[in-house]
């Protein structure tokens, strides 16, 4: 069936079929490769898989899009196909983010003679078949159409067609969704959290309507594929629109901030700071041509690669001589700017010092010092080599350290709010010392006695102040809330969105954070070593006067350091007085000969 389709067919929202091999009882088939692998791998993400960056919404929009393009081409008369298993995992994506339907085995034949269906046996993936063809066998195009409304589904809501690990009147999207979707106030309830800001409300809810649509209980009454072509590309372009606007209204910003001292275009910006330049002959040397294992961190769609560097010539060194440094490679000129913007001309113990530059032609690239111990987030969260539980003395550590930089900049000199306070933007080096990276989001701080400054909504949900989301009014009582939420994964070793529960760190600690027995039970059981219960609850504390939902009664920067080196004097007392105890134990009970007993006394003290 694959061959008798994609050996006839071709569309560029069709993956290729190469070519084929039958020997004996060997059959193999040889296609396109698509490095994106699938919408599915991408959307939901599975913990440990490769796509840490969940799809943003405007490639969610152009996959949705290829797609669809994609069935219109197989519904059209010319070629009637009925596909019979649309679904997240057979859309695959290329390098640039084009969609590619792919797995033929189920595909039909279309209805001839003007019939309205064909008659076969059920077949196809439960959560995304048609309830009709499932209850008859009668299968038609408008069976497509209704499993492409839930894929719809799941790119909008980020959960999956069936979800077993959920409640039962959860684990159905298409029974979960519908009473929401018939209300454009509710659409906006169930929308994934992690694409939160990145869309205008109406795209959403037209994109909702056409998924209800599609799901539709009456065949007849679900729009063509070449319908759902039409309603996309308009949805296209209302986002493009709306991007557009906002970038225009993010230039008026940052002219209207040029009033202020702070350098904003690119010239300036370079010529204020001490930075070295670098050609990108040298970082392309240095980092052996940007090979995937030389690669120590992932953002967006930044990659960040360990490289080495002659300091005193600045050309590329071989591993292991001269000073390792970290090169970012950046896509967004803007991030790139603010980068250097701020870190070009800030210092301060616990920010990540940037040491130069690269700009030639369209690339773009930074270098930083190396954090050899890598993210608080993978030491939390133990992936890669990071097997070994961060023990509860350097989460304090790492706490003020982190908290230590924020003082920093919310200080009145810098004034700048950082916008984008997580657990993967707090590096460590050897000493376990906190260092915040990435300010490619970051904002000058309000002047003139205002509270807040009004911007577009950036960051990451789960860690982002719910006022913020809610007005785009942004303080540095945002951060404060961010810290709070970091401050519970060090305390819980849980993430701040659990992908396996559906549940958010804030929602499911605030329960516990009123009780001082509660909090013990939450408290991450792979914690190396002792710690007293008293700090604990401190520390439990400020995390929830952190996460309050009035910004104006959670703590200041200063506030913070002041509270975490109080309970980092705690420990150490605590550590002090175990450890004099435990000595006091092995005098009373090792059995010491007289003779000895001075000399040994001597020695040990």
């Amino acid at each position: 069936t694959e061959i008798n389709y994609f050996g006839r067919l071709y569309h560029p929202n069709l993956v290729r079929l190469i070519g084929y091999c039958l020997e004996d009882d060997e059959r193999l088939l040889v296609y396109e490769y698509m490095n994106r692998a699938s919408l599915e791998n991408h959307i939901f993400n599975s913990e440990g898989g490769s796509y840490s960056q969940t799809l943003w919404w405007n490639l969610r929009l152009k996959v949705a899009l290829g797609a669809a393009k994609g069935l219109a081409y197989l519904h059209c008369p010319e070629v009637n196909v009925i596909y019979r298993d649309f679904k997240s995992s057979h859309i695959l994506i290329d390098w640039e983010y084009n969609a590619k339907l792919c797995d033929f085995g189920f595909a039909k034949d279309g209805p001839l003679d003007g019939k309205s269906h064909i008659s076969t046996s059920v077949m196809g993936t439960y959560g995304y078949a048609a309830p009709e063809y499932i209850a008859t066998g009668h299968l038609t195009k408008r069976s497509d159409i209704y499993s492409f409304g839930v894929v719809l589904l799941e790119i909008l809501t980020g959960r999956r067609s069936i979800d077993n690990n959920l409640t039962s009147d959860e684990q159905v999207l298409v029974d979960f969704a519908k009473p929401y979707l018939t209300n454009k106030i509710r659409i906006l309830h169930i929308m994934d959290q992690a694409i939160a800001g990145q869309y205008p409300s109406k795209v959403a809810i037209r994109a909702a309507d056409l998924a209800m649509k599609c799901i539709s209980s009456e065949p007849k009454s679900r729009p063509i594929a070449d319908e759902l072509v039409k309603v996309l590309e308009q949805l296209q372009e209302m986002q493009e629109g709306w991007e557009k606007e906002n970038r225009r209204k993010e230039t008026d910003e940052v002219k209207f901030a040029t009033i202020t001292p702070s350098p904003r275009s690119q010239d300036e910006i370079l010529q204020s700071t001490n930075l070295k330049s670098f050609s990108f002959h040298v970082l392309k040397a240095a980092t052996r041509n940007f090979r995937p294992k030389a690669v120590v961190g992932v953002g967006g769609f930044d990659s960040v690669y360990k490289a080495y560097i002659d300091e005193q010539s600045l050309l590329a060194g071989k591993p292991g001589t001269g000073t390792v440094v970290a090169v970012k490679r950046c896509e967004n000129l803007r991030e790139w700017l603010t980068e250097i913007n701020y870190l070009g001309r800030l210092y301060h113990p616990n920010l990540v010092q940037l040491i130069g530059y690269c700009l030639e032609d369209n690339q773009r690239l930074l270098v930083y010092e190396y954090m050899n111990q890598g993210s608080l987030e993978k030491h939390i969260f133990r992936r890669g080599s990071y097997s070994q539980t961060l023990r509860w003395n350097l989460r304090l550590k790492v706490a003020l350290g982190a908290a230590k930089g924020l003082a920093y900049l919310h200080c009145p000199e810098v004034n700048v709010i950082y916008r984008d306070f997580k657990s993967s933007c707090i590096l460590i080096d050897s000493g376990y010392n906190a260092k915040l990276s990435d300010f490619g989001l970051a904002k000058d701080g309000p002047l003139d006695g205002k509270s807040h400054v009004s911007t577009r909504v950036m960051g990451t949900h789960g860690y982002a102040a719910p006022e913020y989301i809610a007005t785009g009014h942004l303080s540095k009582r945002s951060d404060i809330y961010s810290f709070g939420v970091v401050l519970l994964e060090i305390l819980t070793g849980r993430r701040c969105f659990d992908h396996d529960s559906k549940q958010w760190l804030v929602d499911f600690a605030e329960h516990y954070l009123t009780s001082k027995r509660s909090i013990l039970k939450i408290m991450d059981r792979r914690i190396a070593g002792p710690y007293s219960s008293k700090i604990a609850i401190r520390a439990a504390d400020i995390a929830m006067k952190c996460i309050s939902s009035e910004p104006k009664s959670r703590p200041t920067a200063d506030e913070l350091v002041k509270v975490l080196e109080q309970l980092q004097e705690m420990q150490e007392g605590w550590e002090k007085e175990n450890r004099r105890k435990e000595t006091g134990t092995l005098f009373k009970t090792s059995w010491i000969p007289p003779r000895y007993a001075a000399e040994l006394l001597f020695v040990t003290f």
